[in-house]
């Protein structure tokens, strides 16, 4: 009994530090409209739990006419649809700049593409703490860290652990590749 009850302990340990503990799901548009301004969007269901490291990868060509934004909130009606009124924060490629958004308090904050021309790759992480506030949010663009103001605006968009739902919008004829994935924040304590 103390064999099964220990190993038991060990697997469920196991399982809340691991990596492999992690969620992960992938959305891309298909880049293919009609029309060049037409608008693409996919909405997908997410859940992230309090005591979590998020990380939000985007790839998409960052042209200066096109647009590539991911923005996450509540689907408060349940129609499985982030409908603008429901969006928290917004992050992505906009004709010619990054940038992160408040839709709350309608402030937004660009940056130019580092020289060499505009990097392809996005990447924002940020920490749910037992509160279900988000902090320590960073926002990269290849291996520069840029928009100072995502932490803050992170922050004030209020308890992620009640975000469920992420949408992926695309304008020009452009295309995105979106992919979230979660872990349990945690540490590591050997007693001997």
């Amino acid at each position: 009994m103390k064999k099964f009850l220990f190993l038991s302990v060990l697997l469920v340990l196991a399982g809340f530090f691991s990596p492999a503990a992690a969620a992960v799901f992938l959305l891309s548009t298909s880049g293919a409209p009609a029309f060049p301004d037409t608008e693409e969007s996919l909405s997908a269901e997410i859940e992230l739990p309090r005591r979590s490291a998020v990380t939000i990868r985007m790839e998409c060509p960052a042209t200066p006419t096109n647009c590539a934004e991911v923005v996450l909130g509540r689907d408060s009606d349940l129609d499985g649809e982030l409908g603008w009124s429901e969006a928290l924060l917004k992050f992505g490629w906009d004709a010619g700049s990054w940038f992160v958004s408040s839709p709350a308090t309608g402030e937004t904050s660009f940056e130019e593409p580092s020289v060499g021309g505009p990097s392809a790759g996005f990447r924002f992480t940020f920490h749910v703490d037992s509160a279900g506030t988000p902090h320590s949010a960073t926002a990269r663009a290849g291996h520069s860290a840029i928009l100072p103001a995502a932490a803050r605006m992170a922050e004030e968009a209020g308890d992620a652990s009640h975000w469920n739902c992420l949408r992926v919008v695309t304008r020009g004829g452009g295309t995105a590749a979106v992919r979230l994935s979660t872990r349990r924040d945690g540490s590591l304590v050997f007693v001997k």
